[in-house]
């Protein structure tokens, strides 16, 4: 099994990457306020922001794509436009570092001995990949009520807990006793 794992999760890291990418295309899983950072967006296609709703709403159009497309196109709007804010795009920070998680398990597995030792690029990857998510996800606006609670309450949020176990089963499949893990070794037919 691990060795079918140890192999899977190369390619998956690179999935990750195109899930992340069609987030950022999709206006979805946006990060906090950037102020006047450079590489700021404004995700206008984000109608659960407050800023977003209230800006469409002036435009007097109940079509969604109307009001975007006018917000965004009409010079009578400039100033509604730039009343949305800028906001990090988390999601296109997820994928650029996703694709290093790539790199860094292809590495692993072709330049090192460790693809011999089952588990070890599995563990890698949850520690790499739960690493990312864990540091993204201060950048990243709070999805529901729960998760500013438990910001206010621990400092940390969801998806912060929910990458933690993560990191250390990773640990511990990377730095398990060699002999831990093994293939099962084929029946003799009798």
């Amino acid at each position: 099994m691990f060795w079918v794992l140890d192999r899977i999760v190369i390619p998956t890291a690179i999935g990750g990457t195109f899930v992340r990418l069609g987030n950022l295309f999709n206006s979805e899983i946006n990060g906090k306020e950037s102020g006047d950072f450079w590489a700021g967006f404004k995700f206008v296609r984000d109608t659960s922001d407050p800023h977003v709703a209230a800006a469409l709403q002036k435009t007097g159009y109940t079509d969604t794509d109307k009001a975007i497309d006018t917000v965004v196109n009409n010079p009578q709007f400039t100033e509604v436009l730039e009343s949305i804010p800028f906001k990090h795009p988390a999601q296109l920070y997820e994928a650029i570092c996703y694709v290093g998680v790539f790199v860094i398990l292809y590495l692993v597995y072709w330049k090192t001995e460790k693809r011999h030792k089952l588990g070890y690029i599995l563990g890698l990857f949850f520690v790499l990949l739960f690493t990312v998510r864990f540091f993204i996800e201060f950048i990243k606006a709070s999805q529901t009520n729960a998760d500013q609670e438990l910001l206010l309450e621990y400092g940390l949020n969801t998806g912060q807990f929910l990458s933690i176990p993560f990191i250390l089963i990773g640990l511990f499949l990377m730095f398990s006793p060699k002999g831990l893990f093994k293939n099962p070794e084929p029946k003799a037919n009798a």
